[in-house]
Order: C-alpha cells, then sequence, then structure tokens
C-alpha cells in the first residue's frame, strides 16, 4: 500500500519549518517536501496547489510543515493530535529558552505562536475546509492566497534534535497514553493538561500591547501549568505541593540552585529553583488579586 493511502493531511503549520519529522508510527509533523506528502498530493491536485500558496506577508512563497496522521491511528480526537503538536512546541521552546540564555543569537521559536494550527484543513474527501469554533464551510480554492502570521519574525527555523531528552521522553508517553487500551494513569493525564497550559503560557504577552499585565496573565498561565502537575488528585493544590515537587527531582549536577540556601515563610530552607517558583507565585498572586504591580515584580529578590 503506497504512503499515500497510509497517511493523510490533518493540519498546516505555516510559521514552523521542520528540518527532519517529528513522528512516531502513527503521527508525524513533517516539511513540505516529505516523500509521503508528495505522494498524497499527487493524488490530488487541489491539496497541492493548497499546500503551495502559502506566502509570508512580503509575498516570498514558504513551505509550510505539516501535521498528517496514519489511517492505522484509531484514537482519532483532536486531543490527541494537539497532545502530540504540544509535545513538540514545548520541547523547542524550552531548547530555545535554554539557547538563549547561553548564546547571543536566536536559533529555535520562542513562542507557541510557531506551531499554531492554520486555521483550514482536509476532510476526509480530501476538500479544504474551515474548521474552527468560529467559522465552517469549503474554501475557494482558486482566490486563496495563505499567509503566515505577519507579527513573527520569520518562520521558525530549526534544526530537530533528536537526542532531545525531553522531546523522546513526551513521545513515548504519548504513545503509551493514545495507543494502548490500558486505562490511562492519573499522572499522566496530568502531564498533558498540564502542556496544554503551558502552550498557552508560552505565547507572545501581547493582547494589550505587551502591557505588564500581559505579562502577568502569562506568570498565571505558568503556575497553573505547575499546579495541574502537582495536583494530588483530590483535594486542593497549593504552593507548597508544587514546591515538593520541584524539590524532588533529581539534578545530576549538584551545584548552587540545587542546595537548600533560601528561607521563606515557616521558616523552610529551598533551592534556587524552588524559590524562583515561589515568588512567581507570589507575582501571580498580585496580578490577579489588583495589588500594586511594578516592573520589578518580575525581577526575583527585588
Amino acid at each position: 500500500m503506497s504512503n499515500s493511502k497510509r497517511w493523510e493531511i490533518i493540519y498546516i503549520l505555516p510559521n514552523i519549518r521542520i528540518s527532519e519529522p517529528f513522528e512516531n508510527k502513527f503521527v508525524a509533523i513533517v516539511n513540505r517536501d516529505d516523500e509521503r506528502i508528495n505522494e498524497i498530493t499527487s493524488m490530488n491536485q487541489n491539496l497541492g496547489e493548497f499546500l503551495d500558496k502559502f506566502h509570508d506577508q512580503f509575498s516570498n512563497q514558504i513551505k509550510p510543515s505539516i501535521l498528517i496522521k496514519s489511517r492505522q491511528f484509531k484514537y482519532n480526537s483532536t486531543e490527541s493530535l494537539v497532545s502530540f503538536r504540544n509535545i513538540l512546541a514545548i520541547s523547542v521552546i524550552t531548547k530555545g529558552l535554554e539557547h538563549r540564555f547561553q548564546r547571543p543569537f536566536q536559533a529555535y521559536p520562542l513562542h507557541s505562536e510557531h506551531f499554531d494550527f492554520y486555521p483550514l484543513t482536509t476532510s476526509i474527501n480530501n476538500e479544504i475546509l474551515y474548521d474552527t469554533p468560529h467559522i465552517n464551510g469549503l474554501l475557494d480554492i482558486e482566490n486563496f492566497n495563505a499567509q503566515s502570521k505577519p507579527f513573527l519574525s520569520g518562520l521558525g527555523n530549526f534544526i530537530l534534535l533528536k537526542t532531545c531528552y525531553l522531546l523522546n521522553f513526551l513521545n513515548e508517553i504519548w504513545l503509551s497514553k493514545y495507543t494502548k487500551s490500558a486505562k490511562t494513569n492519573l499522572d499522566i493525564n496530568k502531564l498533558f493538561r498540564s502542556l496544554e497550559m503551558a502552550y498557552q503560557a508560552s505565547s507572545i504577552p501581547d493582547k494589550n500591547n505587551n502591557s505588564i499585565y500581559d505579562h502577568g496573565v502569562s506568570t498565571s498561565l505558568w503556575i497553573s501549568a505547575f499546579e495541574i502537575l502537582a495536583h494530588p488528585g483530590q483535594g486542593p493544590v497549593d504552593k507548597w505541593k508544587v514546591i515538593k515537587l520541584i524539590g524532588e527531582y533529581y539534578w545530576h549536577v549538584k551545584s548552587t540552585i540545587t542546595r537548600n540556601s533560601f528561607k521563606i515563610a515557616r521558616s523552610r530552607k529551598i533551592s534556587l529553583v524552588q524559590k524562583l517558583y515561589y515568588e512567581l507565585n507570589e507575582t501571580r498572586n498580585d496580578f490577579l488579586h489588583g495589588n500594586k504591580i511594578t516592573h520589578n515584580s518580575f525581577r526575583p529578590y527585588h
């Protein structure tokens, strides 16, 4: 059976250019030149024409990345495909932030908008259609001209590191959740829910033209992502449960960030990483409760 019979195009990601496929045997995010895409489009002229109509705001043609799904994948839900996208997004953004702290230039996308799905997709009959909470319907391909997001600085070009531990680890957990019949445990459900929140938290804070309160929203979403991970399943979650969870992480390299050198409320001594979370949580509370906010609120220990 040819690739075009085994795989189908589901979503378009026009704001990243992935160098190599990120995939498992059921789902993949690939570039426009992937042989599976070429086989699919060779059987459907409309699909090929659709994929070749993407440009940036200066009319330069771009080759979008594409999420494809195996027809053998039985867990066919939006949730599973979004979770797969989130694995790639958070792994790459995390790597990008790590690189940015160590180098004077940007080598990876730093915000989740790069990984957003385009609001047009394909139907089971390979028709092009709008499928969003706001609009549904077929597309007139003849007059269609797609565009990447103009507020992003170029395409999110990056080289996928197949040795990335976080990426590979999350991919294995994704397989255990969506391709096995065994009931998913609570920790796995919390993980993918937290990734959805982290994806939101990683967006560009500019809804109010990059005001300080835009950054407060991002702060609040990051705290939520941590609280979801630390939630006990029954009963409430609070900052102490998150601090405890962070403290249970095993650091392969012992350094100043792992020593319990900081004293906080209840005369507890915690590490630098725990202290940073504590300060972030206090900042979140100030934003959400209407307390006084200054730019120093984002600077630890000020």
